[in-house]
C-alpha cells in the first residue's frame, strides 16, 4: 500500500476526499455503535489531555523502527488515533501488543470490526480495531511486542489502517508511546509521525514458533558466523521455527535461530545475540517450548 512517501501522500489525499464526502469522517470510520464509553470531552481529567499517573510504558503497536503517521478526527470515539505506515505496507502489517497483558478477541460489524482488547491490569487497556485477522486466542496472555493480529479494514472503515486506543477504567486517555505524549493530535495524515520503539521483544507462541520484533541483523547460510551472509533480517517482525548451537566466534558457541522469513522474505540463520533476546533464549530455548532443529 504505502511503498514510498509518494504513495503515502496519495493515500492521504484519498482519505481527505473520503472525509469531505462523509462530513467529518477521516478514514471513513463511523464508531457511533461504539463498544465502550465515549469518554471524550466529558470534564473528566482522565479524558481531557492529562497524562494519568501509573500508566504502563506503552510501545507503538507496530514493528521495530517503522515510521507510521497518525490522525484523529472530530467524529472519533474517545482519544483514539488512526495509524497508517509511511514507507511500508499498511494492509496486513503485524499489530503488536503495546504492553504485556491478557488479550480478548471481539467483533463489531457496525464499527470496530475485528478487534482485540488487552487488559494490562490496574484498569489499563489498549484497543486495536479493524483487524484483518487475529493472531492470539481470546483470553491468552501476551507479552509486549507479541503479534496479536494483522492490520485490515474490517467494520466501518474505508481503507486499511489501525485504530488504536489507551484507556483507564474505560475512559479514553491521551495516547503516549514510550513515555512521550502524541497530543496535540493532528486532524490529517502526514503532519506528524512516530517511529516504533517496540523492539527486541521475543517469545514463544502457542504454535511453538519464536517471534521477535527485531532490528536488522545478518542472516547466514548456516548456524555459524563463518558461513556466508545470504541476506539481512530487516527491521520487522520475524518468526523462527527452531534453534541450533553454532559458532559465533572461534571457540565461542551460541544459539542460532532459523527464520521462517520476515514480512520481506528474508530466510536464514541469525545468532541469538543479534536478536536482543534475553539470556533464557540463548541458554535454554527448549525451556520456553521452542524445538531444536533436526
Amino acid at each position: 500500500m504505502n511503498t514510498d512517501r509518494n504513495v503515502s501522500h496519495s493515500l492521504i489525499a484519498t482519505y481527505l476526499i473520503t472525509w469531505i464526502a462523509s462530513a467529518g469522517c477521516v478514514v471513513g470510520e463511523d464508531h457511533g455503535d461504539d463498544p465502550g464509553q465515549d469518554g471524550r470531552g466529558d470534564g473528566d481529567p482522565k479524558a481531557d489531555g492529562v497524562i494519568a499517573a501509573g500508566r504502563p510504558v506503552f510501545q507503538a503497536p507496530f514493528a521495530c523502527d517503522q515510521s507510521w503517521t497518525y490522525s484523529h478526527h472530530s467524529a472519533e470515539v474517545r482519544r483514539a488515533l488512526d495509524f497508517v505506515a509511511n514507507a511500508t505496507v499498511t494492509d496486513h502489517a503485524p499489530v503488536l501488543a503495546s504492553a504485556a497483558g491478557t488479550a480478548t478477541r471481539r467483533f463489531q460489524s457496525g464499527g470496530a470490526g475485528n478487534y482485540v482488547v488487552i487488559d494490562h491490569g490496574a484498569g489499563w487497556q489498549t484497543y486495536y480495531f479493524h483487524l484483518s485477522s487475529y493472531s492470539v486466542a481470546s483470553g491468552a496472555p501476551v507479552q509486549q511486542g507479541q503479534e496479536i493480529g494483522r492490520v485490515g479494514t474490517s467494520g466501518a472503515s474505508s481503507g486499511p489502517h489501525l485504530h488504536y486506543e489507551q484507556l483507564l477504567d474505560g475512559v479514553g486517555q491521551p495516547i503516549a508511546l514510550n513515555g512521550q505524549a502524541l497530543d496535540p493530535y493532528p486532524s490529517s495524515y502526514g503532519v506528524r509521525s512516530v517511529v516504533s520503539g517496540n523492539c527486541g521483544a521475543c517469545g514463544v507462541q502457542q504454535d511453538g514458533k519464536l517471534y521477535c520484533n527485531n532490528r536488522p541483523a545478518e542472516l547466514h547460510a548456516q548456524p555459524s558466523a563463518a558461513s556466508p551472509v545470504i541476506d539481512q533480517l530487516r527491521s520487522s517482525f520475524s518468526y523462527f521455527d527452531c534453534w541450533r548451537t553454532g559458532e559465533l566466534h572461534a571457540g565461542n558457541n551460541t544459539t542460532w535461530y532459523r527464520t521462517l522469513g520476515d514480512d520481506q522474505g528474508a530466510v536464514g540463520w541469525v545468532a541469538a545475540v543479534h536478536l536482543r533476546t534475553t539470556s533464557a533464549f540463548d541458554a535454554d530455548p527448549t525451556a520456553l517450548g521452542l524445538a531444536a532443529c533436526p
